[in-house]
């Protein structure tokens, strides 16, 4: 899902970063004041089911 110009290692980190998020107090406040739940992993062929709205909502391909 990444950009294939980013390294594997910002990535990971990014990853976690996002992932870790709702339990800083920062994320805490966030998920706090939207009534999210927080963020979850999605894969790659779920991101590729969802190009058709993108492009047709958005015009993006």
């Amino acid at each position: 899902m990444a950009n294939p110009s980013m390294s594997s290692a910002k990535v990971k980190k990014i990853k976690e970063s996002l992932l870790g998020f709702p339990a800083t107090v920062q994320g805490k406040a966030y998920f706090g004041k939207t009534a999210l739940e927080g963020f979850a992993p999605i894969e790659d062929k779920t991101m590729a089911e969802l190009d058709p709205y993108v492009q047709a909502i958005f015009g993006v391909k």
